[in-house]
């Protein structure tokens, strides 16, 4: 049955894609996905630490963001970084966690939560090629169904009346409160580009790209004081990465700050990329 759905999921989509109009490819860069140049076992361990991420936000839904990119998520710059190691202990945690699977096979809602979970987590997780981006909760969407299977699981198992069934049912309720409580104030942050972007850069202000799209907005409402603001915090937040010293040139050559944006442009230029892998 689940294959029967992806296959037809796969062909309405196909046709939705077939049906838009031609544009251009438009390139990644590591604003998007920083692990774009990194060697692939140091991509593969980057991407284990985003993918066991995801696996914790699918179990709790906590201060979540639009935008995880450079500075927000670790990557691994060498074998003997500790973020390395702690991409081994969750690699050996999934690992345990698909023995436990294994192990309750013949229980298809374990069975279906696990192969869902992976199945649509894995090739996103930048583990087994690069992808458009780090990590973005939004991907995991299809992935928490698991989390509803295993819910649905524990409970046609718990036929034990009295504390134990208590216990269970406060257990998920705290647990399905907490996911509303969450997942409700995000609704309005999605109601325009204008209160994603504000509310973003509050909660998340470490997202070099939303501060970029704040400084775009507030310079293109005529606010040019907030706009040099957000462009300065996206450039110290990320010094390597070219595009806020490039925001930050036009910026200042429209206030007539020529030299100003010369010595921006020239940070531009002298920017290293590199930089955010040799500092993860």
């Amino acid at each position: 049955t689940a294959l029967l759905i992806a296959a037809g999921y796969g062909l309405l989509r196909a046709r939705m894609l077939a049906s838009l109009p031609p544009e251009p490819d438009v390139a990644i860069g590591l604003l998007e996905n920083p692990l774009l140049g990194c060697s692939p076992p140091m991509r593969a361990a980057s991407g284990v630490l985003a993918w066991g991420y995801g696996l914790f936000l699918t179990a709790l839904p906590v201060h979540l963001s639009i935008d995880y990119g450079p500075v927000q998520m670790p990557v691994v710059r060498g074998f003997g970084d500790p973020w390395f190691a702690g991409a081994v202990v969750v690699a050996v945690g999934f690992a345990a966690l698909a023995w436990l699977v294994w192990r309750a096979r013949r229980q298809p809602l374990v069975l279906s939560a696990g192969l869902v979970f992976v199945a649509f987590s894995l090739p996103v997780s930048n583990v087994l090629f690069p992808v458009f981006m780090h990590f973005a909760d939004r991907v995991y969407t299809t992935p928490s169904l698991a989390a509803a299977l295993l819910v649905a699981f524990v409970f046609g198992r718990c036929d034990r009346p009295g504390r134990t069934r208590l216990v269970l049912a406060l257990a998920v309720g705290a647990w399905l409160a907490l996911s509303v409580a969450t997942a409700w104030p995000r609704n309005r942050v999605f109601r325009d580009d204008a209160t994603l972007i504000a509310l973003e850069v509050e909660n998340n202000p470490r997202s070099v790209r939303m501060q970029l799209c704040a400084g775009v907005a507030a310079a293109e409402e005529g606010d040019g004081a907030a706009a040099l603001h957000h462009y300065e915090t996206a450039a110290a937040l990320a010094p390597w990465l070219p595009q806020p010293w490039l925001e930050l040139t036009g910026l200042l050559l429209a206030q007539g700050q020529v030299t100003q944006a010369g010595v921006r442009f020239e940070r531009a230029l002298a920017a290293d990329p590199g930089e955010l892998r040799r500092r993860g």
